[in-house]
């Protein structure tokens, strides 16, 4: 797992990095501020309007969406770096919740209320998100 910690991203950037080294089809500009993840072959990212995607990092086909693009409204600005332990992909909202999607499917599995916007990354030691 690899975390880039840029915090004005764009996905394009990576896809066009990706596209020069694994030729690979470009993807659709996501102006992001939270840092980008990769594990595996998925790379995760947040973006400003709310949305968390989920792109195969050689091809930059989308994998999944949360919310999915069914849905008009996204989560709040996501600005803070995302973090994943074991399936469950970890990342806090400007809209006061940190979320916990599944990290394959993009399934909510449970958002947690805080007291005031989420901009600090989310951390993993010993099993323990803090």
């Amino acid at each position: 797992m690899k975390v880039f910690n840029a915090k004005t991203t764009l996905i394009v950037l990576l896809v066009v990095l990706a596209g020069v080294l694994g030729g690979c089809a470009p993807a659709p500009v996501v102006p992001a501020w939270s840092s980008l993840l990769i594990a595996g072959d998925i790379l995760y990212t947040g973006s400003q309007v709310g949305r968390v995607y989920a792109l195969n990092a050689t091809s930059s086909l989308e994998i999944w969406q949360y919310p999915p693009a069914s849905e008009k409204a996204g989560v709040g600005a996501l600005y803070a770096a995302p973090a994943l332990l074991d399936d469950t992909f970890y990342i806090g909202s400007f809209d006061n919740h940190l979320y916990a999607l599944d990290a394959n499917t993009g399934v909510q599995r449970w958002k947690f209320p805080s007291s005031g916007r989420i901009i600090a990354d989310a951390v993993i030691a010993d099993g323990t998100l803090y």
